[in-house]
């Protein structure tokens, strides 16, 4: 061989847990299409304390109520990813305000969620 096992349990690789979110000095286009407040919030899902990925949850479905379809819209391509993530989280209550934040989602963009969701 040549190569070197890693320890069972840890990954060998290192990946950035926000890798689905756009970075804030990252590309013009994504910056344009993503809101910066939603980059905000976006952010907030992958923080470790609960209360802080809690209030994140009910930020982003109250946003999706009150902003413009056309600001929602630049969260889609990042939706998918993030609300696998955060649907399944251990607390209960981060469980239950990700599925009212997705049903705000939902009835803001209506069909133009269709492309992003895997079939």
């Amino acid at each position: 061989g040549g190569v070197i096992p890693g320890f069972v349990g840890f990954d060998s690789t290192v990946t950035s847990e926000l890798s689905y979110v756009p970075a804030v000095h990252g590309v013009e286009e994504i910056d344009n299409l993503v809101d910066a407040d939603f980059r905000l919030v976006l952010r907030k899902l992958s923080k470790r304390d609960v209360v802080t990925r809690l209030k994140a949850v009910q930020d982003f479905g109250s946003m999706c109520q009150k902003r413009h379809t056309e600001d929602v819209k630049g969260v889609l391509p990042y939706w998918p990813r993030i609300y696998c993530k955060i649907s399944v989280d251990h607390d209960r209550r981060i469980r239950e305000a990700t599925q009212l934040a997705f049903e705000q989602l939902v009835l803001k963009v209506r069909r133009s969620l269709a492309p992003f969701l895997k079939s």
